[in-house]
């Protein structure tokens, strides 16, 4: 490859979908139970509501929309979310082999 940068789109596990999807419902209907509830669970119920906001868009949804690798001239680069990126000298991979472990991937 010369100065050529080649970049793949992660792929992601349909259990990793689901996990969006909760985080994405959980708010909403906090929120909306808040507008319906007696005034004793308002507040437990926005706080629930608030820290699964906040883990959704600082943690998650940089991961689910970041993660990415690119092939450079020496290189691999993996980018997770934005925060998370690894360098692998191309002299340091050994093998590489198609897995379906999730503890033994870098993909959602």
């Amino acid at each position: 490859m010369k100065n050529e940068n080649i970049k793949f789109k992660s792929n992601i596990d349909w259990w990793f979908h689901l996990v969006v999807a909760i985080f994405l419902v959980i708010p909403l209907i906090c929120f909306y139970i808040v507008f319906l509830s007696a005034p004793l669970w308002d507040y437990f119920v926005l706080i629930i509501g608030v820290v699964v906001a906040f883990t959704f868009v600082f943690q998650i949804l940089p991961m689910y929309l970041f993660t990415f690798y690119t092939l450079k001239d020496k290189t691999l680069c993996i980018h997770s979310g934005i925060c998370c990126h690894r360098r692998i000298p191309y002299s340091n991979i050994l093998k590489v082999t198609e897995v379906r472990h999730s503890f033994s991937s870098a993909a959602l």
